[in-house]
């Protein structure tokens, strides 16, 4: 049997002190980050897919900062990527609570300069669940795991698993959008998922795969001039449940259109962005606004033409992000 070795590192608890956790009212969820934006505002960083599995199930989502002692909370404010590889989500804290130590906004937005193979990592969060409850409680425990950098591909990062670490958990479930950091606690990027043959390892976001978050739209550099005509729209859709015996949710999009005054024909003379989703859940009183920026365009300035790309658009990123099935 090998011998397991015990790791001590002062700043890993640093690292515990910035990590935070988000639930739905089943007690399920992931991991997180606390990070400044650029308003200064304090934010938890973490997995889209752990945002929309809380809402899609329980219709409620919860976030905590245990080691800075903010108790569970909803959010203030959602925005997830939707990018076409993205899988990253930003929850506003409801109050300000400036006692919460963040990560400056110019530190989580930029790729690490000296990430590269044998970089030794840390993976940071919460594994586990806690006792279903009304509203989330419990204390969780803090766990990290500790390897090297293996691959960088694009903007991916594959970390091992180095199973010989004493303080090890036995399960990485609420492992997914908890912080990958360097050694000496540099922000590398988000865990998004554990691959288990044929040996395990960690996948995680670089920063540079989720600008979205952290960027402000703006019309692309070679739109047409002359300005733009806009206005709004809004479509709901039902999601069934997977038995198809009744809705499970109403997912609702609201979407911006603007159209070229002197030149509609040009490639970026009709352009679309879905900015906000909203989940419905029968018998759920909250309701959770989730920012998004999701671009699309359509051929003519008929309604059909507007109302079939809006409804496209809103299908394709349901299907996308495992909305519906």
């Amino acid at each position: 049997m090998t011998k397991k070795r015990r790791l001590v590192n002062s700043g890993v608890r640093d690292l515990a002190k910035v990590s935070g956790l988000v639930v739905g009212r089943n007690g399920r969820g992931g991991s997180g980050t606390c990070v400044q934006l650029s308003d200064g505002t304090a934010a938890l960083l973490t997995a889209k897919h752990v945002v929309i599995e809380c809402l899609r199930n329980t219709g409620e989502i919860f976030i905590a900062v245990p080691f800075s002692r903010i108790n569970f909370q909803r959010p203030r404010a959602i925005r997830i990527d939707s990018s076409q590889q993205g899988d990253a989500a930003i929850l506003v804290f409801n109050s300000l609570a400036t006692e919460i130590p963040v990560i400056p906004f110019t530190s989580w937005t930029v790729n690490y300069a000296e990430i590269a193979v044998g970089l030794r990592v840390f993976a940071c969060g919460f594994p586990g669940i806690l006792q279903k409850r009304e509203e989330p409680k419990g204390k969780p425990q803090f766990a990290y795991i500790v390897d090297s950098v293996s691959s960088i591909q694009s903007n991916t990062v594959t970390c091992g698993i180095n199973e010989t670490i004493e303080d090890m958990p036995s399960q990485f479930n609420g492992m997914s959008g908890g912080g990958l950091f360097s050694a000496g606690g540099d922000f590398l990027g988000i865990v998004i998922e554990e691959n288990r043959y044929p040996r395990r390892e960690l996948y995680s976001l670089l920063p540079s795969a989720f600008e979205e978050l952290y960027r402000p739209f703006s019309m692309l550099p070679d739109a047409p001039k002359g300005g733009y005509c806009a206005e709004k729209r809004s479509v709901s859709l039902n999601l069934l449940k997977p038995d198809n015996l009744g809705i499970q949710a109403t997912v609702g999009v609201l979407a911006e259109l603007y159209w070229s005054r002197a030149d509609p024909n040009h490639r970026y003379g009709r352009i679309g962005r879905l900015i906000t989703l909203e989940f419905i859940i029968p018998g759920i009183k909250t309701h959770y606004p989730i920012n998004i920026e999701s671009l699309f365009s359509w051929s003519d300035d008929t309604e059909e033409a507007r109302m079939g790309a809006i409804k496209d658009e809103f299908k394709f990123l349901l299907f996308k992000d495992g909305l519906a099935s």
